[in-house]
């Protein structure tokens, strides 16, 4: 390929892929840019070579006939023998995978699933952080209710204690055990 072509690839692939400008680069590394385009270059030949020769392959059966002599109304006569040996050589053929593109395929896929995997997983971390937050806020609050139904137990018991007292000494009034004094507007108890 002529040095100016070269040159030309070059200098448009430096601009795609925003690396500068060609022609201000020093003549080493110009030289470079155009040694390894030239190598590339060469790969695109080859790889274009390489497709006109997979497409060039007949895997039918009247192509397969036709390259080796064998007449088709031969291979259908022993279609129990020769067709079916064809036609199953022509389906290893076409499933061979010359490229991987069947592995890159499965390996897409295979890294879909543990791409949606760890999202979930990531979710799933997250809603247990915040339950485990939303837990530890409920303990709070449930200590608190504890603290304050411990507090009126506490209340309560005393009430029930100070009304034990209350219907004993109104029952001593009642049975005539004590005589009920007015103090103005507080009664006092007088034991008899």
């Amino acid at each position: 390929m002529e040095d100016d072509n070269l040159k030309g690839i070059v200098t448009e692939n430096l601009n795609k892929y925003g690396l500068g400008e060609f022609m201000l680069m020093k003549q080493g590394v110009r030289s470079q840019y155009t040694q390894l385009e030239e190598y590339f270059q060469k790969c695109i030949l080859k790889c274009d070579g390489i497709k006109k020769e997979i497409f060039s392959i007949d895997l039918s059966v009247k192509g397969v006939c036709e390259a080796v002599g064998i007449g088709r109304s031969t291979l259908y006569v022993n279609s129990d023998t020769l067709k079916v040996y064809v036609e199953n050589r022509i389906k290893e053929i076409e499933n061979i995978d010359l490229l991987n593109e069947k592995k890159v395929v499965y390996l897409e896929e295979k890294y879909a699933i543990a791409e949606n995997l760890f999202k979930s997983t990531k979710i799933n971390i997250i809603r247990l952080m915040n339950v485990e937050q939303e837990n530890e806020t409920l303990k709070k609050k449930n200590a608190e209710l504890e603290k304050t139904n411990v507090e009126h137990f506490e209340e309560r018991q005393e009430l029930t204690n100070r009304i034990d007292l209350l219907e004993r000494k109104f029952l001593e009034v009642l049975q005539g055990k004590r005589d009920v004094i007015s103090m103005g507007s507080k009664k006092h108890y007088k034991d008899r």
